[in-house]
């Protein structure tokens, strides 16, 4: 076989392995010759597919691993060091949830839910895999996301307030002035307040995770549910958000895709980084929208391919991402949708 379609050799972890499209994965990967780890976690999921697995003579062990806890995150790959000497080839990150509603439905916990689940864990892993990675002289990382990626003024007539925009109590007082000030309206809300902590991502740490997330994402995110009304009402309602050419999160999905790009692209280091966004995957996770048929009827009406998707369709990108016949291709979201961001589309579940 041509070796660049071949992962004979090749090391991966994947994880969320147990079942969905991360259990198609690791069939492809091992499928194509890798030796794979697998993190999940449940337990009970985790060891019914590494049964079945043996039975089929795939290269595949497990941990239990809840990918939330940076502790586990830590052990995790201290574990999948020592199983394959200090290095590795492929990494996938298929660990990710949603609470489908409403931006401005979104409480904190909500928000914090997102972070906790979705993006903390895959810059964190990004940076404890960077040494393994780096060792093989190989190195390509595979995001699993979504195709779902979220001052007025007259002349020169001011008016001013002191707050601290990383505190929500302030936010909220804030947005009460300005909807007392301009009679429950609003027409354009400037969003301007953000910080950086400029060094490399492998040297960030916790505190520098949070600061950014405090200071460049919350605020921004609960400015855009406070304002919602006031931007409502007014008729007109236009959002303009400061950022910056470095990038570094826009939200959930979409600070995947930022990470994807962003991740180890600056250094020149030959590890690749991709995001693959699937849309309705056949999965235990998404038959609640599956079996909506008022869902099925708006979102497959918008899909051209008009139906749902299977694990294996995902998993088949996944691993020809990690090929080395992928070898010039980082830094990209591929959508695996039947064609369903062509057209656009936003479901609102009913009440």
């Amino acid at each position: 076989m041509d070796k660049r379609w071949s992962l004979q050799g090749t090391t991966a972890l994947v994880t969320g392995g147990g079942s969905g499209i991360g259990y198609a994965i690791v069939e492809e990967l091992a499928g194509f010759g890798a030796k794979i780890h697998v993190c999940d976690i449940s337990e009970t999921l985790l060891n019914k597919s590494l049964s079945e697995w043996e039975k089929k003579g795939f290269k595949v062990s497990g941990s239990v691993c809840d990918v939330t806890s940076r502790p586990e995150r830590e052990t995790l790959m201290q574990t999948v060091s020592s199983l394959f000497n200090g290095k590795l080839d492929i990494f996938v990150n298929n660990v990710g949830g949603g609470r489908p509603k409403p931006t401005t439905e979104y409480d904190a916990d909500d928000f914090d839910f997102h972070i906790a689940t979705n993006l903390e864990p895959a810059f964190h892993f990004c940076q404890l895999s960077h040494p393994l990675l780096k060792a093989s002289g190989y190195g390509s990382i595979v995001f699993i996301s979504s195709v779902a990626g979220v001052v007025s003024f007259e002349w020169f007539k001011v008016s001013g307030s002191v707050c601290d925009v990383t505190s929500r109590p302030e936010r909220e007082t804030l947005m009460q002035t300005v909807s007392s000030l301009f009679n429950g309206k609003l027409d354009i809300f400037v969003n301007n307040v953000g910080g950086v902590r400029p060094k490399p991502t492998t040297e960030y740490d916790a505190g520098d995770f949070d600061f950014h997330i405090a200071t460049n994402m919350e605020p921004a995110f609960h400015f855009c549910q406070l304002s919602h009304p006031l931007l409502k009402a007014s008729g007109y309602g236009s959002i303009v958000f400061i950022s910056s050419v470095a990038g570094v999160v826009s939200l959930e999905c979409g600070s995947i895709y930022s990470l994807t790009k962003e991740i180890w692209h600056v250094n020149g280091q030959k590890i690749r980084a991709n995001a693959v966004a699937p849309s309705a995957i056949k999965t235990s996770l998404s038959q609640q929208y599956l079996d909506d048929v008022s869902f099925k009827e708006e979102f497959f009406g918008r899909t051209p391919l008009g139906r749902a998707g299977e694990p294996n369709e995902v998993a088949s990108l996944v691993v020809f991402m990690c090929l080395p016949a992928a070898s010039y291709i980082t830094g990209q979201t591929i959508c695996v949708d039947g064609g369903l961001t062509v057209n656009g589309f936003s479901y609102q579940p009913h009440a």
